[in-house]
């Protein structure tokens, strides 16, 4: 699909397209127990009047303008990204980067990682085991479509999810396997895991 058709779909879920072809950073620590930072973070996020976006994918990176007030519009399901299987998990967050957003709303596990740095943001990341099924109801109804396509491609409850949140409580970067049943790596190794990767900045 050309940028123009990417962009029609990107309007419809509240994301202006901008350019193509970009890539994708300290420590931050937060006051609140860690449950408490990342239940607040999508709301803190989507406070915004608009932020940037950018979706790197294995197969490339998009980057677009979030626009909170729209964002309860039909979600594309139709290819938008040469390489990514219809209705893939990399596929629906470029149709919608909200879905990375929403899914944080569904942890069901909270585990302190560390701090790091994001575009040169001091953040602090958070590994998160989420529920879609817990995300859906907490979702605009309007957004539920993606959620739902996700659920239909898992094979267990939970995927892992990584996050990573600013000293404001705001996600600057949310990080999901491209595969959703995968399991999380260890830590000290393992399995190469191939991921998409949400990054939120600029805001005002």
């Amino acid at each position: 699909m050309g940028r123009s058709g990417l962009a029609r779909r990107w309007a419809r879920a509240g994301v202006a397209l901008v350019l193509a072809g970009s890539s994708l950073s300290a420590c931050a620590g937060h006051r609140d127990p860690p449950e408490a930072v990342v239940a607040q973070a999508p709301t803190k996020t989507l406070a915004a009047r608009r932020a940037q976006v950018a979706v790197a994918t294995p197969t490339g990176t998009l980057t677009g303008v979030l626009s909170p007030s729209a964002a309860g519009g039909t979600i594309g399901s139709h290819l938008v990204e040469p390489g990514a299987a219809a209705g893939s998990l990399p596929e629906l967050l470029a149709a919608s980067p909200y879905l990375a957003i929403d899914l944080v709303r569904g942890r069901t596990r909270v585990e302190t990682y560390g701090g790091a740095e994001v575009r040169g943001h001091s953040t602090f990341r958070y590994d998160l085991d989420v529920s879609p099924a817990d995300a859906l109801g907490l979702a605009p109804e309007g957004r539920r479509p993606a959620i739902r396509a996700l659920m239909a491609q898992m094979r267990s409850p939970t995927l892992f999810v990584d996050v990573w949140v600013d000293e404001r409580g705001r996600l600057l970067r949310v990080q999901l396997p491209a595969d959703p049943n995968e399991k999380r790596p260890g830590y000290l190794g393992g399995k190469l895991v191939a991921f998409v990767t949400v990054d939120l900045f600029g805001f005002q």
